[in-house]
């Protein structure tokens, strides 16, 4: 019995280390891998709304949160705010980083 409380414990320290990592490791191309299979023209919603069906982290769904509200006709349209959404997350974490 002990045994198994340790192998959960563990396997609790790997799943949180791996999930840090995600977090470490979340890109823009991951994002749009959720995107596959979108039609046009879609809004902003219906964009979330595919990610959440296709297993989307909170992580990259708070990212296309970011996203402006609107109607995209291309999926270049949805990789453009997707960029700069990313860009404006790691803005927003390197003055998170330098406050006192």
């Amino acid at each position: 019995m002990r045994k198994t409380k340790l192998a959960k414990h563990q396997a609790g320290i790997k799943t949180s280390r791996k999930l840090e990592m995600d977090v470490d490791d979340l890109t823009p191309a991951r994002v749009k891998d959720l995107l596959v299979g979108m039609s046009y023209p879609i809004t902003k919603e219906e964009i979330v709304q595919h990610a959440e069906r296709q297993g989307a982290d909170g992580l990259a769904l708070d990212i296309l949160q970011m996203v402006p509200e609107g109607v995209y006709d291309t999926p270049l349209d949805v990789s453009q705010q997707i960029d700069l959404a990313f860009e404006l997350r790691r803005e927003t974490k390197a003055r998170t980083a330098q406050s006192p």
